[in-house]
């Protein structure tokens, strides 16, 4: 899969955030206008985010279940993140806390109305899952790759597939 930041030719200076932040996404047309999902597509287990297949990426595992995602994040280093499909719907970013090296499961769900991702009690939307890994950059550090494999289907219920973290708002800072 691809890295989670593309390859850049070397430059003379160290990149600033600015530009790391720019360099996370091709410029195209395609990701300016992404097209919504039918929920039933999403449903039936397309691994797509608008026009975006995210097995593309490294940090997307599909089906991983919290438990193993939560025992791949602990062997980590802090700042280490992955993306996964909820056990019920939307997306979850399982990542390691840097102050302490908690490990977090924030779960995104997408909007039908606007077609952008939320995550509870947080009015702002995002268009996509790498704008808000982009957004959030300073938190998600060290992307854990899924070695090639991507559980590509929904565990049966009551398989071993569960388990459950802690859910926190993926902004970080107070009480959490």
């Amino acid at each position: 899969g691809h890295h989670f930041f593309p390859a850049r030719a070397p430059s003379r200076a160290a990149p600033s955030v600015r530009d790391i932040r720019a360099s996370a996404l091709p410029r195209s047309a395609a990701m300016a206008a992404v097209p919504p999902v039918s929920m039933a597509v999403a449903r039936a287990g397309v691994h797509t985010d608008g026009c975006v297949d995210l097995r593309t990426f490294e940090w997307y595992h599909g089906y991983l279940g919290g438990l193993d995602a939560q025992r791949l994040i602990e062997k980590a280093p802090e700042g280490a993140f992955l993306v996964r499909q909820s056990s019920k719907e939307g997306l979850v970013i399982t990542f390691k806390t840097k102050d302490g090296g908690r490990v977090l499961h924030v779960l995104f769900t997408k909007n039908a109305g606007d077609n952008k991702w939320y995550y509870e009690g947080r009015p702002n939307g995002f268009d996509s899952m790498l704008a808000i890994l982009r957004k959030y950059h300073s938190l998600y550090t060290h992307p854990v790759s899924n070695g090639g494999h991507i559980i590509e289907t929904r565990p049966e219920k009551g398989g071993a597939a569960g388990g459950r973290g802690s859910f926190a708002a993926a902004g970080g800072g107070g009480g959490e």
